[in-house]
């Protein structure tokens, strides 16, 4: 694109081809001090944009074939700084870029270049989180097996951080449960959209010994998870453990299900008050999720016996990106307490109208 434009910058200024319907062009060289009065708060500033503007297209060093090269980027951003009639000879022109060519000499100009992968490898421009691991769990460094670092999805204002992508976190996204295509892969990296972009990034894999099968049959569909990192997607449960840890309603939880239990005619309240057996079964799930840690970027991966269960968390985890190995945790304490606390208000309500039994048949 920019060859192209550079390669059609005349030496002098002449008038480049337009429309036959826009005789109305020339005319708006005489709108420049009304644009300039209309923001007369900013005389200065509106005086340069519109003649910066004006200046490319009335005086062919843009063209309405050359701003047809260009794809539509959005709104036009200096429409509000200019008047009706340079806006209107600009659309009919075409000129549909928001950033037009500065004023400069046509053989000193150069494309900005693109952000190659070890650049952006290289790069420092925010920090790098690498210890976003809940409790319980063993982190391991993924910076020796770095395929790439990505901006976070869920970044707010200035605390911008970024993930580290590994080799093998790239392979899990290709095999089952997902399969994801090149598109996908090129979303969940966040790489911008460029031309045979598809094949750098193929490219790439192959370097790392990844192959790429095309034509292949996404099995996963478009979620709002395939657009996670597995290092963000265990930020996010740990931001999750840490919410539920400190502002999850247990004892509003335990205060309800207690009044429905003793409202509930049907309710089993001998069962609902045995704790030990509920605490034991807590204990034992606890047990069976501790026990089991499939790969996920940035935590040290713990294999059980049972490889059936081994698969079957594996297989979960790469579905979910960590986030779902990471978050079964986050609960167990907020339920063990809650089943230990409805068996105990239970046996606080249920004992009081017995004690006063007594009292009431000696009256």
């Amino acid at each position: 694109m920019f060859t192209t434009l550079n390669s059609t910058v005349p030496t002098e200024p002449v008038v480049g081809p337009v429309e036959p319907t826009v005789p109305t062009v020339p005319a708006t060289k005489e709108t420049g001090p009304s644009s300039s009065a209309e923001c007369s708060t900013q005389p200065a500033v509106a005086e340069q944009e519109d003649n910066s503007l004006l200046a490319q297209l009335l005086k062919g060093k843009i063209t309405s074939d050359d701003a047809k090269l260009q794809p539509p980027r959005g709104p036009f951003e200096y429409a509000p700084m200019l008047s009706e009639e340079a806006q209107f000879a600009i659309k009919l022109a075409g000129l549909l870029n928001p950033n037009p060519v500065t004023e400069q000499d046509p053989s000193t100009f150069k494309p900005p270049p693109k952000m190659s992968n070890n650049v952006r490898k290289n790069i420092n421009l925010t920090p790098v989180i690498e210890n976003a691991v809940p409790s319980g769990f063993e982190l391991e460094s993924p910076k020796d097996q770095a395929f790439d670092v990505v901006h976070g999805r869920l970044s707010m204002g200035q605390n911008q951080t970024c993930y580290f992508v590994t080799v093998e976190e790239m392979r899990r996204r290709l095999q089952s449960p997902e399969k994801l295509n090149s598109s996908s892969i090129a979303c969940n990296l966040k790489r911008p959209k460029l031309k045979n972009g598809g094949e750098l990034m193929r490219a790439q894999l192959r370097d790392h010994g990844i192959k790429v099968q095309l034509n292949a049959k996404q099995k996963a569909f478009p979620n709002k998870v395939i657009a996670l990192v597995e290092a963000e997607a265990v930020h996010l449960g740990l931001d999750l453990g840490t919410a539920v840890r400190d502002d999850y309603p247990v004892q509003d939880i335990i205060q309800e299900v207690a009044h429905e239990a003793l409202a509930d005619e049907d309710a089993d309240l001998d069962a609902l008050m045995n704790d030990k057996d509920f605490t034991e079964c807590m204990s034992a799930l606890e047990s069976v999720f501790t026990s089991v840690v499939p790969p996920i970027t940035g935590i040290e991966p713990k294999p059980s016996n049972n490889m059936r269960l081994n698969n079957g968390m594996e297989t979960f985890s790469s579905a979910s990106h960590g986030l779902g190995i990471v978050s079964q945790r986050v609960w167990l304490p907020q339920l063990t307490a809650i089943g230990n606390g409805v068996a105990s208000e239970l046996r606080r309500l249920t004992e009081t109208p017995t004690e006063s039994k007594p009292e009431e048949l000696k009256a």
